[in-house]
C-alpha cells in the first residue's frame, strides 16, 4: 500500500515550488536577460496555472519589435504579441512561437508582453503599467544562468546589464510578492570564465539574510517536464538551429541525466557543464538581489542599456574584482 502511494505521488507530482502565494493570484513571470529567459519560466508558469493562478508572461525581448505585424503597443515600453502576430526580415521570434504553442497545444490564449532594450526608468514604467493593466499581484523574474545574482565585484559578471535592468526595475514596483529565480546552473559563460563558486557564495550571502527560499527541480517524467520539452521542441522546430538556446538546451540535457561537459545542441560551439544542478530552479527575494548590487543607486536614473553597461564598467574600474575561485569538490 505504501509502495502504491509513492508511485501515485510520483505520477501526480508536477513541480513543488518553495514559496507561498495567495489563492488565485495574478502573477507576472518575466525573462530577466532577454532571449530565451522567458522560456525558462515556462515550468513555473505551468505549475502556477495548475494551482489555479492567473499567469502572464513577459520578456526583455531580443526581437526588433517595430518589425512585428499584429502586435499591439499597449504602452510606449510594451508590445503585446499573440499567436496571430508575425514578423518579416528575421527568423528569430521565440515569444511568438510560445504563444502559438499555448494556442495549438494547450488551447489557451497566452499573449506575451515584450519589452524593447531599455534602461531602468522606462522598464520601471513598463512594470508599473502591467501591474495596473493586468492587476498583477506578484512578479517573478526568471534568469537562465546565474549572473543575475552577482553583486558586481565577481571575477567575471557574464552579461550583467539586461539582467540587472530587469531585476532592479521590477523590484522598484510595489508588488505583493517579488521573486528572483535562476536556473541552468553550470551553463553561464561560453568559455567557463564565470565562476559558479562565486554564484554559490552569493546564495550563501542571501541565506544569511533569510532571503533564499529553496529550490525546485523539473523532471522529465512529470506532466510539467513533458510539456516543457514539448514546448521547446515546438519552438525549435519553427526556428533555425543557430537560433536555438544553449541555456534552455542545457536544462533539457540535465533533465535526461546528462553529466559533465556536453554539446547541448547543434548551435553550441563549446561544451556546457551539465549536472543535476542545471535543471533546478533557485528562489530568492527579488528586492534583496537588487539591492545587493554595488551599482544599484548609480543606475536608477538610466534610460538605456548602454548607460547601465557604462555604469557597471565604471564601478568595476573602482572596485577590486575577486580572484576567480572554483568549487573544491
Amino acid at each position: 500500500m505504501i509502495l502504491d502511494l509513492r508511485v501515485n505521488l510520483r505520477e501526480i507530482s508536477i513541480m513543488l515550488l518553495p514559496i507561498n502565494l495567495n489563492k488565485k493570484s495574478n502573477i507576472l513571470l518575466a525573462g530577466a536577460g532577454g532571449g530565451y529567459d522567458f522560456l525558462c519560466s515556462l515550468p513555473i508558469a505551468l505549475k502556477l496555472i495548475e494551482q489555479g493562478h492567473n499567469v502572464f508572461i513577459a520578456n526583455y525581448s531580443f526581437t526588433y519589435l517595430n518589425s512585428v505585424t499584429n502586435g499591439k503597443w499597449i504602452s510606449p515600453e510594451i508590445m503585446e504579441i499573440t499567436y496571430k502576430s508575425s514578423i518579416e526580415g528575421t527568423d528569430y521570434f521565440p515569444e511568438l512561437y510560445l504563444s502559438k504553442w499555448f494556442k495549438e497545444i494547450k488551447k489557451v490564449d497566452m499573449p506575451i508582453y515584450c519589452f524593447p532594450r531599455i534602461g531602468i526608468k522606462p522598464l520601471y514604467k513598463a512594470y508599473e503599467f502591467l501591474k495596473k493593466f493586468l492587476d498583477i499581484t506578484d512578479v517573478m523574474i526568471v534568469d537562465g544562468g546565474v549572473d543575475g545574482i552577482f553583486k558586481g565585484d565577481e571575477y567575471d559578471l557574464g552579461t550583467p546589464s539586461m539582467d540587472s535592468i530587469s531585476i532592479i526595475s521590477s523590484s522598484l514596483n510595489d508588488f505583493e510578492h517579488k521573486y528572483y529565480i535562476f536556473t541552468a546552473f553550470g551553463s553561464e559563460g561560453a568559455n567557463k570564465e564565470v565562476s559558479h563558486a562565486e554564484a554559490l557564495n552569493r546564495v550563501s550571502d542571501l541565506i544569511k539574510e533569510d532571503k533564499f527560499f529553496g529550490v525546485a527541480s523539473i523532471l522529465k517524467n512529470t506532466e510539467t517536464g513533458k510539456e516543457f520539452v514539448q514546448a521547446v521542441e515546438y519552438i525549435y522546430k519553427n526556428m533555425p538551429s543557430e537560433k536555438h538556446s544553449n541555456i534552455v538546451s542545457s536544462i533539457i540535457k540535465a533533465m535526461s541525466g546528462n553529466f559533465g561537459d556536453t554539446l547541448v545542441n547543434e548551435k553550441a560551439t563549446s561544451p556546457i557543464w551539465v549536472s543535476a544542478l542545471t535543471n533546478m530552479y533557485w528562489f530568492f527575494d527579488l528586492d534583496a538581489v537588487a539591492k545587493m548590487k554595488l551599482f544599484y543607486n548609480d543606475v536608477l536614473q538610466t534610460e538605456t542599456v548602454e548607460e547601465v553597461a557604462n555604469v557597471i564598467e565604471l564601478i568595476r574600474e573602482t572596485k577590486k574584482s575577486c580572484i576567480r575561485s572554483n568549487i573544491p569538490i
